[in-house]
């Protein structure tokens, strides 16, 4: 482990020397250029560097641990997720059968009420909203707003999200051919330094 820790230490010790460099890159020649180029590849050393350390191989170990039992947890989740939304979903069919029936008895009441009285005022009587849900300890209902989308054309663009994933897919697959309205698909040169 003193290893590692020399390793890292030296790497960041490096690093701040790197800093400073960079800090004073300025690339205005060809000269200055190829030193540019010899700091990059300095950097990507540093990194092979820290990517051969013994910490980068117990990480690696401890995250394919981590990811292992977070696959299984996530599959559990996931299956505990959908028995609650079946068994939340057949309460909510319940309940609003329960508030549909519990709304036609009020209806019905202020009708005979109405009828018997002559007196239309009853009809109005009935609430706009009746709550008929059976009150059960541990378990309590609160009103959220909600929406779904009715027609996808309407939304504004505002709310609209791109997809970069499935652009950068379809360029990948056809390249400079690829036509997508609202894209531009260009060539660029990427910088690729080997140590």
């Amino acid at each position: 482990m003193t290893k590692e820790l020399i390793n890292i230490t030296e790497l960041e010790a490096a690093y701040q020397i790197l800093v400073a460099d960079v800090e004073e890159l300025q690339v205005t020649d060809d000269a200055e250029y190829a030193l540019a180029a010899d700091l990059t590849k300095a950097i990507a050393g540093k990194l092979k560097e820290l990517a051969d350390t013994d910490i980068v191989a117990e990480k690696k170990r401890f995250y394919a641990e981590y990811k292992k039992y977070s696959d299984i947890e996530s599959t559990l989740k996931k299956k505990l997720d959908k028995l609650s939304a079946t068994v939340r979903g057949k309460i909510q069919r319940y309940v609003t059968e329960k508030e549909a029936e519990a709304r036609r008895e009020a209806e019905e009441r202020a009708l005979a009420a109405a009828v018997a009285t002559e007196d239309e005022s009853f009809l109005e009587m009935v609430p706009d909203k009746i709550d008929a849900t059976p009150e059960i300890a541990g378990v309590s209902y609160a009103t959220v707003i909600d929406f779904e989308v009715t027609d996808a054309a309407a939304v504004p663009d505002q709310y609209k999200i791109i997809d970069e994933k499935a652009i950068r897919a379809a360029v990948r697959a056809t390249g400079l051919s690829t036509k997508i309205p609202g894209v531009r698909v260009f060539e660029k040169k990427q910088m690729r330094v080997s140590t």
